[in-house]
């Protein structure tokens, strides 16, 4: 009842605005990335996001943090001083660009297609695909008609590790009182922090 209700309180009766729907795609995005290098049961224990940790993906000693822009866009929202605070574990910064694009466009998904290959690629570990359904609700997600009007396609994915000299701000940094800040880095600045 109480995951209803957090549910029903997004408005629109649960509906997702078009930055939230970007964003879902852009984890998920990653997440599908994840099953194939560590794991389905790794991968859905890793998902932290929906239960709003500071960074969308933890491991031990670990953490994947995505963000999901838009083509030409040169900025990335940071949405607090802990996010990209490596004091904790070592931090990838997962930058997803998703274009929008007609529905017959090579490589185009939806929202709904997207967690619906996903279930797909869990259905041989029912576990883990239980775990991920109730991730998603979570998060936010129901299958609704309407995730199904916008298209887009994966441009590029670009991944940057968050050590020393990395342009953000931490806990360490900020004066005794001040918290919750949010800040915007320039992606252009992070390009010496790139890796394969």
């Amino acid at each position: 009842l109480a995951s209803w209700r957090q549910l029903f309180e997004l408005g629109d009766m649960g509906l997702l605005s078009e930055n939230q729907i970007r964003g879902s795609c852009g984890e998920l995005q990653y997440f599908r990335t994840l099953v194939e290098s560590i794991g389905a049961m790794a991968a859905v224990k890793a998902w932290v996001g929906p239960s709003r940790a500071d960074q969308d993906f933890q491991i031990e000693g670990h953490a994947w943090e995505i963000k999901t822009n838009r083509p030409g866009c040169d900025v990335i929202k940071i949405s607090s001083e802990t996010q990209l605070d490596t004091n904790i574990r070592s931090i990838d910064l997962v930058v997803v660009e998703l274009g929008s694009c007609a529905g017959d466009s090579q490589g185009a998904f939806t929202l709904n297609s997207m967690v619906s290959g996903i279930q797909q690629l869990l259905m041989p570990d029912y576990e883990a695909r239980l775990i991920f359904d109730n991730l998603l609700f979570k998060a936010g997600y129901i299958v609704r008609s309407e995730y199904d009007v916008l298209n887009f396609v994966v441009r590029n994915v670009a991944i940057f590790s968050v050590c020393v000299g990395f342009p953000s701000v931490t806990p360490q940094c900020l004066p005794v009182g001040v918290s919750r800040v949010k800040y915007e880095i320039d992606l252009a600045e992070c390009e010496s922090f790139r890796i394969s």
